[in-house]
């Protein structure tokens, strides 16, 4: 083994490390980073790899925090500017050590692995512990929503978000290794678990987005080739109804969350005051009461071209419901509001809030590039899956704010754009040779 060769062997197993450990406890996602970083360091060649950034897939996420930094000259408080620029780091640190690799298409297939590796065990053992723990305590809710995944440190919200992309692996993905045809008995195995799994996490949207992905992906292939795909089809729909009537016909905590939506009293969250009354805000009003005080900041302020500040945008929505009356963010109310420094729970107004406009065109950008690159690559179903369940995700959580969300979807994102141009660069080479 050649010494470049161990190298670009350690870089590769750094880069599967991090798929790895994205649904772990966010320390170990740190410290994978910064195997990482030292596997680009011993690489060397840095003048020739500076020089892949000038491409645009990483040039805008470098400029989307390269606005947050800017932001924090403005921002009163400088402390909570700082710590949310050090959670944003992976905005540059990703195209900087991933964006000048090349990936080709057994670096991609071994992330890949990697990522359904990590999320199988993560499945593993949240519903062995549920089951241990439904055994001591004989309390269903152990398998169900954030309980179960509650040991580890985790959102059940966005496990959903890692564990839908790994199942559309499976069926968008052809693997040539591991999960391939070969070992159909093994690769549907696992897609069982990650299916009951994702299901047991309760995530609404997300749910419905599977199965709404499985609709369009099946009339596709029905549509392209009636005989050949009809009875894996049925058999898809088949299991897919029993799920769907599983949900709406027994008992359970995933019907329950989306009854909520349903009984909702969506007027709650545009009352004018909410002192000296009674309420319950469910999760639906929350993020509904949370936007709109979003917009009224944004209105009253003028901070539509610079926002207020990465620092200073807790400070600002705190202010606000303290000004509609919301108990805990007085001191006499004896107790501390949990919508005291709660996230937008959308990422298009945080950062529009935080640093307006400018913001706003480079998420958009960073969100809608890639479908115009999509296109010239294999496997493009993989990305388009990624990509448009990044993009409606964001509608209701704030991704990018909190490292369960910003590691795992830079770190795809640029991995998608390493992988493009590095097949893009060949045919550019051939084209030169010809003319």
């Amino acid at each position: 083994m050649t010494l470049n060769s161990w190298r670009d062997k350690l870089f590769v197993n750094a880069l599967c490390l991090i798929a790895f450990t994205i649904p772990f406890p966010y320390y170990l996602g740190a410290i994978s980073v910064w195997v990482l970083v030292f596997a680009w360091l011993i690489q060397g060649d840095f003048v020739n790899k500076i020089r892949h950034l000038s491409k645009a897939g990483y040039l805008v996420w470098i400029a989307y925090f390269l606005l947050f930094a800017a932001s924090y000259f403005y921002s009163d408080n400088k402390e909570a500017s700082q710590v949310d620029l050090v959670a944003k780091l992976s905005f540059v640190i990703f195209p900087i050590l991933i964006g000048t690799a090349e990936i080709d298409k057994k670096t991609l297939e071994k992330i890949f692995i990697s990522f359904i590796a990590g999320i199988s065990a993560i499945a593993i053992y949240a519903i062995v512990h549920a089951f241990y723990m439904f055994h001591k305590i004989g309390d269903p809710s152990q398998f169900f929503y954030h309980t179960l995944v509650i040991t580890l440190d985790a959102n059940a919200v966005y496990m959903s978000f890692y564990v839908i992309f790994s199942l559309y692996l499976f069926i968008t993905y052809r693997f040539s290794s591991v999960f391939t045809r070969e070992r159909k008995f093994f690769k549907w195995s696992v897609f069982g678990l990650l299916v009951v799994f994702f299901i047991l996490l309760s995530c609404r949207l997300l749910i419905f987005l599977f199965f709404m992905y499985l609709g369009i992906i099946a009339i596709k292939f029905l549509f392209r080739n009636p005989k050949k795909y009809m009875l894996k089809i049925s058999i898809l729909a088949f299991v897919a109804i029993t799920f769907c009537s599983i949900i709406l016909f027994t008992k359970n905590p995933v019907k329950e969350r989306y009854l909520l939506v349903a009984r909702g009293n969506i007027d709650l969250a545009f009352q004018k005051d909410f002192s000296n009354k009674d309420f319950v805000l469910d999760n639906v009003n929350t993020r509904l009461l949370i936007w709109r005080v979003a917009m009224e900041n944004i209105r009253e302020r003028n901070l539509w071209w610079k926002g207020c500040g990465n620092g200073d945008i807790n400070d600002i929505q705190n202010e606000k419901l303290l000004q509609l009356g919301v108990p805990g963010f007085k001191k006499e109310d004896g107790f501390l509001s949990p919508l005291h420094d709660i996230y937008i729970h959308n990422m298009y107004l945080q950062t529009l809030e935080m640093i307006g406009i400018p913001g706003l065109i480079c998420l958009l950008l960073i969100l809608i590039l890639p479908f115009f690159s999509i296109k010239y690559v294999k496997n493009k179903g993989t990305f388009y899956i990624f990509q448009s369940t990044g993009i409606l995700f964001m509608m209701q959580e704030s991704v990018l704010q909190i490292q369960a969300g910003v590691i795992y979807f830079t770190f795809f994102s640029i991995v998608f754009w390493s992988f493009y141009y590095s097949q893009k660069k060949p045919k550019e080479v051939m084209l030169r040779a010809t003319v």
